[in-house]
This record gives C-alpha cells, sequence and structure tokens, in this order.
C-alpha cells in the first residue's frame, strides 16, 4: 500500500565519505527515496566555484541507494539542511536585509552546494534548526545550544527570501524553503518562548500578546527590508516568506504507551501532538514535513525503527483524513526517521535516536507487517 507521505531517513552526521558510505547502505536497505542532508559553509575566498564536497558525496550516495531499489536517480525526496558552524552567526548586523543575506550564502558556498541539489532533482531546503535549543545557559555559545540559537527573525526571513529569490528561473520556483520549528518533546505552553511549542511560534511568527499573526513591517517598522514590509513569517494563506515548515516530531521510548512512538491515538502520542498543535494553533495552510522523528532509550533499538514505520502509517492515515475530523487534512508532505548510522551532534536527546543493523531491521519488519 503506497502512503501519502514521503517516507525517508534523514542523513548521516557529521557528513563526510566515510559515513555517507555507511548510511547509504542502511537508507538502501530500508528501500527508502529521499534524506535530509545537512550542507554546511566553505571558503570561497580562492576558489569562487567552491562547493561542500561531503554534501554533493552525500547526495550521490542518496542517489545511488535510490536507484538500487529501483526509483531512480533523483533528489526529489530530499531535503537540504543549512548548517553554519560558528556560534552566535549569522547576526542581525552580518545578515541586515535580503541583499546582504543573498552575499552571505554567496560567500559561504551555499549555492554552489544548492545548485549541485537543484540540478539533480532537489526542491526543499530548511534554513538552520532548532533555534530554541540553547543548551544549559540558554545561549547560542552554551555546549550543546544550535549555532543559531535565539538568531533575529529578520535574519531567518531575509535567509529565506534570498534563497526563494535566487532560485526562481523566468517563473519557475526551483527551491521551496522551509522554516524551521523547535525541539522536540515540548508542552503545547511553556514559560518563555524557547521552552513551549507555541510560544516558540508566537516569537518566530511575530504574533501579538493575543495571539494575532503580524507583518515584519508592523512589528520592525523601517527597522526591516522593505521587501519583508508586509509579508508574515509563515505562510498564512499566502503572505508569508515561508510556505514550509519543518518539525522535530519525538516521543517517548516505544516500550512507553501511551507516549510511545508507535501510538496511532493523537492524545497518546506527543509526535502526533506536534502536528495537530501547528495544524490548530499555528497555521492550518502551510505544508508540513516532519524533518526529524524518533523515540528510543538506547542506540541502533529494533523497536525504535518498528515504532518509526508504525509513526509513518500513522501519519498517513491521519493525512487521509479531513481537518473537521480531527486529521491533519493532506498538510503533511513527508516523516524522516532520525538519523542514519553516525550521529555525533549533540543533539537534545544525547543522539539516542540512531538507526543501523538493528532499527533497520526492525524498520523492514513492521514496513511488511503494513505493507507500504
Amino acid at each position: 500500500m503506497a502512503l501519502n507521505i514521503w517516507t525517508g531517513f534523514h542523513w548521516c552526521s557529521p557528513v563526510n565519505a566515510n559515513n555517507n558510505a555507511m548510511a547509504e547502505e542502511s537508507l538502501q536497505k530500508v528501500a527508502r527515496r529521499g534524506a535530509v542532508i545537512l550542507v554546511s559553509s566553505v571558503d570561497t575566498s580562492s576558489n569562487p566555484n567552491a562547493q561542500d564536497e561531503s554534501f554533493v558525496d552525500a547526495c550521490n550516495q542518496v542517489m545511488n541507494a535510490r536507484d538500487a531499489v529501483g526509483g531512480g536517480r533523483s533528489l526529489d525526496q530530499s531535503i537540504a539542511r543549512v548548517y553554519f558552524a560558528t556560534a552566535c552567526s549569522p547576526s542581525l548586523s552580518d545578515v541586515s536585509s535580503v541583499s546582504q543575506a543573498d552575499s552571505w550564502l554567496k560567500t559561504n558556498g551555499y549555492y554552489n552546494s544548492l545548485n549541485y541539489f537543484v540540478a539533480n532533482g532537489g526542491r526543499s531546503c530548511v534554513i538552520f534548526n532548532e533555534l530554541n535549543q540553547g543548551g544549559s545557559g540558554q545561549s547560542c555559545s552554551s555546549p550543546g545550544a544550535e549555532p543559531q540559537y535565539g538568531a533575529d527573525p529578520r535574519v531567518i526571513g531575509y535567509l529565506g527570501y534570498a534563497l526563494v529569490n535566487a532560485y526562481y528561473n523566468q517563473g519557475n520556483r526551483q527551491l521551496y524553503v522551509l522554516v524551521p520549528g523547535p525541539t522536540g518533546l515540548m508542552p503545547d505552553d511553556g514559560t518563555a518562548w524557547y521552552n513551549g511549542f507555541l510560544n516558540y511560534f508566537a516569537h518566530y511568527d511575530l504574533w501579538t500578546p493575543n495571539n494575532v499573526v503580524q507583518t515584519f513591517g508592523q512589528v520592525y517598522g523601517n527597522q526591516v527590508d522593505p521587501l519583508l514590509q508586509n509579508r508574515t513569517m509563515l505562510h498564512h494563506g499566502g503572505t508569508g516568506v515561508f510556505d514550509r515548515i519543518a518539525l522535530h516530531c519525538y516521543a517517548h521510548s516505544p516500550s512507553q504507551d501511551p507516549g510511545g512512538l508507535g501510538n496511532a491515538t493523537v492524545s497518546g502520542n506527543p509526535a502526533l501532538q506536534y502536528i495537530q498543535w501547528f495544524i490548530q494553533g499555528v497555521d492550518a495552510s502551510e505544508w508540513i514535513y516532519l524533518t526529524e522523528c524518533g523515540g528510543s532509550v538506547e542506540y541502533d533499538d529494533y523497536s525504535e525503527g518498528v515504532a518509526v514505520a508504525q509513526f509513518q502509517y500513522n501519519v498517513s492515515s491521519l493525512n487521509a483524513q479531513s481537518l473537521s475530523a480531527g486529521g491533519f487534512g493532506g498538510l503533511v508532505q513527508a516523516a524522516y526517521g532520525y538519523i542514519l548510522d553516525i550521529s555525533n551532534a549533540g543533539a537534545s536527546r544525547g543522539g539516542i535516536d540512531r538507526v543501523s543493523c538493528h532499527a533497520t531491521d526492525g524498520y523492514n519488519y513492521e514496513r511488511g507487517v503494513l505493507d507500504f
């Protein structure tokens, strides 16, 4: 049975030739057709055409895996994730307008790498990651923090606008850009913008205290590039810089039920709740990509693979139900399990959601049971 969403896995991290080869084996084993792949900055000072060779190699390995299972050589079901390792950068002083965002992307070689991605069918890109992951000190310089923790919403907006604009080809849009969602396993409402699901979007989607969505111009006046003056951050029916969202949907260990990733009821599964909270409380007009999903208590767990397959199946089933019936109304486009083989990325769950030999065995077993 075909699902109504793309299914795949987040690629290894860090991306390098050795890790790429192992991730390729795992992706081929589970016969999926897409991955979320990190693309990093490169020095273009001596070579203006320099690109992230590890990213290019990963793209080729994804296409190799896909081709080996009869899917052809394409990246049309993959997502490139822009990664920049420098803490607290880019700041608003680095990127204070759309034109400066364009220059920043060019200087750091992102266009060179993304050109290869797009030339091979890639059409989706997410900027940065979990902007509320501030580590123990809630700071972009804290250990365990995402480098872009707390980035100014204008910086995110400028980069999104620049990327969309760069890949318009005579009216033919070649790249769709996703805004990053928050970390997983948060409550729907917290005490600050960084520790609650809706609080995060109130901050980055520019809400008033009464939860009314505003444009960049309404929030920042003349302190924002005129190109964004009448734009919202998220889609909201067509006013947004971004028209897609990247959500990280995690649950507890598969042995914990309710609360496990494979639980089919929204109320009993934190990973499914994230999707419902976004649709019901943030934006019911935006396409949703689950760029990470998982739930385990140990490395490479067989039951983790089973649960990821169940989760993808359940998302597809809920996606077929209307919004009025409590379903996802076709808004979810993809669900990627986290993470193929190697991961030393210091993720908030300590890197435990690692999908390798045992997890892929569990995934394939359950995929056979569910017939997808």
